[in-house]
């Protein structure tokens, strides 16, 4: 929910609103051996600059724990282009690095991207 990564506390939780149907957010990335996943989900509801607008917001990767591991911040363009790396006040995702980009859709967003430097062989969250 929050609009920064530089400052852990005002990164925030998940983006939720009471007019969306669900909570949006039980998202995952499953990455290999080597630290890298590939993610991809639509998000029904959201948009990038119109109804609930995620331009400008956070989004922040987890380990399997639920500790903030990476975190990018969605900016303006064509479609959004997140880059993402090092949680702010993380532990071990120093080296999280990788691209989202986020576009509008008919009922909501699309979320697709690349990620390394994740924990290896394990399944976490991301919002």
């Amino acid at each position: 929910e929050g609009f920064t990564c530089t400052d852990r506390p005002a990164v925030g939780g998940k983006l939720y609103d009471d007019h969306l149907p669900s909570d949006l957010w039980f998202t995952t990335y499953t990455a290999d051996a080597s630290g890298t996943a590939s993610v991809s989900l639509s998000l029904d509801g959201l948009s990038i600059d119109d109804v609930m607008p995620v331009a400008g917001r956070s989004v922040v990767m987890l380990d399997s724990s639920g500790a903030k591991v990476g975190c990018g911040v969605l900016r303006v363009t064509t479609g959004q282009v997140t880059s993402i790396g090092g949680s702010a006040g993380s532990a071990g995702g120093e080296g999280v690095v990788g691209m989202v980009l986020t576009e509008d859709a008919a009922s909501g967003i699309l979320m697709s991207g690349v990620l390394g430097g994740l924990p290896a062989s394990t399944t976490a969250g991301f919002h």
